[in-house]
């Protein structure tokens, strides 16, 4: 008779998986109504920004790039400052122009 060993995978940090691809932004507003999800009354997402990838870096720092769509300001690449909030559950970024 044989026996298995089982192997239970280990979670990786919020950090780590952030930062193991790029990001594409699915959705971006504020959630008036406090339903947990991003309704069409409160979407914010242009256009111009459904394609634009997003790379996190373990500094904290991280880049955005426009892509084939661009929003107009002539700009293909965007530099932001990140950093996770609320025990890792939420992410927190501010982005400018570079």
């Amino acid at each position: 008779m044989g026996c298995e060993k089982k192997i239970t995978p280990t979670a990786k940090p919020a950090t780590q998986l952030l930062t193991q691809k790029e990001w594409i932004l699915a959705s971006n507003g504020y959630d008036e109504n406090k339903n947990e999800n991003i309704d069409l009354s409160e979407e914010n997402i242009k256009d111009c920004e459904k394609d634009n990838s997003y790379v996190f870096k373990q500094d904290g720092s991280g880049n955005i790039f426009d892509n084939d769509l661009n929003c107009g300001n002539g700009l293909s690449d965007h530099t932001f400052n990140w950093q996770l909030v609320n025990n890792e559950t939420e992410l927190d970024f501010v982005f400018w122009q570079s």
